[in-house]
């Protein structure tokens, strides 16, 4: 996960929301010195995932700027949690989920994910 921030901020984010556990690792823009959409912060996130930015990996977000162009320069397929938003202009996601941030959003973000086939959303 990359998030921009202070660390204690966003990290008791991610303890009370219970979401912590679901990253294999979680990379705060104050600890890194870095901040979306910068393909600083994702590289970061990725190492502390032991992974590449190249191995098909995914920005989930709500901010089409920060999070999905940021997330799609750096090289990474994107799903844009619209919050209620229409998309208009650039850049244009293929998957979208539509939404708000409470109750089931995790599910609705997973499901999205399970129907994309390899290579089938940006």
């Amino acid at each position: 996960m990359a998030t921009n921030g202070a660390s204690d901020i966003q990290r008791a984010k991610l303890e009370q929301t219970g979401l912590a556990s679901l990253f294999h690792g979680v990379c705060v823009s104050e600890e890194v010195g870095a901040r979306k959409p910068t393909r600083t912060l994702f590289e970061a996130a990725a190492a502390r995932c032991g992974v590449s930015l190249s191995d098909g990996r995914w920005m989930i977000g709500d901010n089409r700027e920060i999070d999905i162009r940021g997330g799609r320069d750096a090289g990474l397929r994107a799903i844009w949690v619209t919050a209620g938003r229409q998309c208009v202009g650039s850049p244009q996601p293929r998957r979208v989920c539509a939404g708000r941030h409470g109750g089931n959003y995790v599910s609705r973000v997973a499901s999205s994910l399970a129907h994309c086939s390899i290579g089938a959303c940006n």
